[in-house]
């Protein structure tokens, strides 16, 4: 009786291995696959494969490792492999946080409590740690004096004459926040 089954066995292995399930080269947004110029030429590669990638600077994969192993599997990479945004929140000037000095994630929200006067560029108190950097620059900048803007009846202006479109933005001031 153990001898059916061992050939079963075998037939079983044998044709789920000569299946042919193959991944495409892993394309990794703000990261690569380690020796990529050298691994590249042999994709589409088979079930079982694995490779070690790594994200670029001010990036992390969701395991925070310098490298990250995925393999190939039926349903295709494993883990996906992906690079997260690190947002490094500095000390903020005219103002403060509790993230001062701390990096956060993309998706991560950071509030931010500005000293009287001063205020975040459209009065805000948090920002978005985006897969571009901070969602606005953590910048306390006294009330009607923005860098690089003006504040003209109540709507923001470019500083620079040459982009004189209005961002439409109306600044509350005092109590009116």
């Amino acid at each position: 009786m153990l001898l059916p089954v061992s050939i079963i066995l075998i037939l079983w292995v044998s044709c789920a291995h000569g299946q042919g399930g193959t991944c495409d080269f892993p394309e990794i947004k703000h990261g690569n696959i380690y020796d990529e110029d050298r691994y590249k030429q042999s994709f589409p590669v088979a079930i079982g494969k694995y490779f070690y990638y790594s994200c670029d600077r001010s990036f992390a994969s969701p395991s925070q490792t310098l490298w990250t192993q995925i393999i190939c599997t039926e349903e295709g990479w494993s883990p996906t492999p992906k690079c997260i945004r690190q947002c490094f929140f500095p000390w903020v000037e005219n103002g403060h946080s509790a993230s001062s000095g701390q990096t956060h994630q993309e998706g991560d929200t950071v509030q931010i409590v500005c000293n009287a006067g001063y205020s975040l560029l459209y009065n805000q108190r948090n920002l978005r740690c985006t897969e571009s950097g901070w969602s606005t620059p953590p910048t306390c900048s006294q009330l009607g004096k923005f860098p690089g803007y003006n504040l003209e009846h109540g709507k923001l202006l470019y500083k620079n004459p040459c982009q004189k479109q209005e961002w439409g933005a109306v600044i509350r001031r005092g109590s009116e926040a």
